[in-house]
């Protein structure tokens, strides 16, 4: 959240949901296959914390490009049929970023980063 509230103009509102929803879903990468695992959690809307349905889906990924700072790969969207591409930005061995913007016109386009931290 340290990035969004140095980079970027949200609402307060956007940027509470934000605060609430990021730190909770968790991606694994075994076997070429990707996990993604998002508890139900509670965020503000309007003013009330209301529940957020979490989700749980597997998926096979396929890595296009490697090099020592991003790595560039492929899956089907999530719950969809089309595939879509990401990249991982290597901040150091332990947290990558994602760029978090958007061409689908149902999606805010936030324009800002998304981090994740290796578990252990």
């Amino acid at each position: 959240m340290a990035f969004v509230r140095e980079h970027t103009k949200l609402q307060p509102k956007t940027e509470a949901f934000l605060q609430a929803l990021v730190g909770h879903m968790t991606m694994t990468f075994e076997g070429g296959e990707l996990h993604l695992n998002m508890p139900d959690i509670e965020v503000p809307i309007s003013g009330q914390m209301s529940p957020f349905s979490g989700f749980e889906e597997r998926k096979p990924y396929e890595v296009l490009f490697c090099s020592s700072s991003t790595i560039v790969w492929s899956a089907r969207q999530p719950f969809g049929d089309t595939d879509e591409v990401t990249t991982f930005n290597f901040v150091d061995p332990d947290t990558i970023w994602v760029y978090t913007g958007s061409t689908d016109p149902k999606m805010p386009d936030l324009h800002t980063r998304e981090y994740f931290r290796r578990g252990r």
